[in-house]
């Protein structure tokens, strides 16, 4: 059974939800790591954020374990699909 193939715009979309998924989830994780002043700032900064601000650099750069939590959640998600797809 084949699927039929998605236009650019779908597979755009389809990419943009997966990757608001998983920086959810690694902001999740990241946010049960943290004690309360952490916490406090980094709410601050996201109040904060402008439309031309980088946040995942800046998460990378500040909390440096981020980098391996949003890369288990990629990955977690990657497995996840290819469940779904088998």
């Amino acid at each position: 059974m084949s699927t039929p193939q998605m236009s650019e715009e779908e597979f755009n979309n389809m990419m943009e939800q997966a990757g608001s998924l998983i920086l959810d989830a690694a902001v999740g994780r990241l946010l049960l790591s943290l004690d309360d002043k952490a916490v406090e700032e980094l709410q601050d900064y996201l109040e904060g954020v402008g439309e031309n601000d980088d946040v995942l650099a800046h998460l990378k750069q500040t909390y440096p374990e981020f980098n391996s939590i949003i890369s288990e959640e990629a990955l977690a998600l990657q497995n996840e699909g290819e469940e779904i797809a088998n």
